[in-house]
């Protein structure tokens, strides 16, 4: 199986990007966020077996749903010390990565989410081209996206796998999900975690795995009355709430 590449060394050697790409331990410029973001995200020792953890200034593209990938990377903050940041961790020939976004500026409560669960489903099922630096091979690619069944995942918490497959048979696997949060009681947010992984299967930690440390670092908890698909009700405190 051959050995992808980092999404960061792969987004400077390919000029066409789809969305926004990130910075990353290969890039001249290092990258730090603001000291509010940092405190609130995973630490490299709360990601199992993670050996590294590099800051993401513009976000990550994992997908070729190209519009679910924008929705979150364009999504900003009310405040300008909490702005749309994203770590990338190093978990053997997994990449787990956390993007954060608290007080989010949004027309409506959820409304971020609503565009992302919009734009999965209009995806789901299908084989899509996908994105170009997902893989490090030069043969015929395609990725086979799926969404997420909402018994997978914690109440208003919605996600994707995606596994993508070269002609040559090397595969990898992206899974990710999108929680909904509040901080401060009253401050919406959104929270999302993804892996990619070598071969056809999700990668480890999964992101549903990670759910619960990432909120308790944020100081969130999962905004239910934020989900399409339930009615309004009062946010849970544990990432595993059904």
């Amino acid at each position: 199986m051959r050995r992808f590449m980092s999404f960061a060394l792969l987004s400077a050697l390919l000029p066409l990007v789809v969305g926004c790409t990130g910075n990353g331990a290969d890039s001249q410029e290092v990258f730090t966020p603001p000291p509010a973001m940092g405190d609130a995200m995973l630490p490299q020792t709360e990601v199992p077996g993670a050996t590294g953890r590099q800051w993401l200034r513009d976000g990550v593209v994992l997908s070729g749903c190209a519009r679910v990938e924008m929705a979150l990377n364009l999504a900003v903050s009310a405040s300008e010390d909490l702005g749309n940041t994203t770590a990338e961790y190093n978990v053997g020939s997994t990449r787990v990565y956390e993007t954060l976004v608290m007080n989010i500026a949004e027309s409506s409560r959820g409304s971020r989410l609503r565009l992302i669960e919009d734009d999965m489903n209009g995806c789901d099922g299908r084989q899509i081209e996908p994105y170009h630096a997902t893989m490090a091979t030069s043969s015929g690619r395609v990725e086979r996206f799926t969404v997420m069944e909402s018994e997978e995942l914690p109440r208003a918490v919605v996600g994707f796998t995606s596994v993508v497959t070269a002609d040559d048979g090397a595969q990898v696997t992206i899974e990710r999900i999108y929680a909904p949060i509040v901080t401060d009681g009253d401050k919406p947010g959104l929270l999302s975690l993804a892996t990619l992984a070598e071969g056809g299967s999700p990668g480890s930690p999964s992101p549903t795995e990670l759910l619960d440390a990432a909120l308790a670092r944020a100081g969130a908890v999962i905004d239910t009355a934020a989900a399409t698909l339930t009615a309004p009700s009062t946010a849970t405190s544990t990432a595993t709430s059904g």
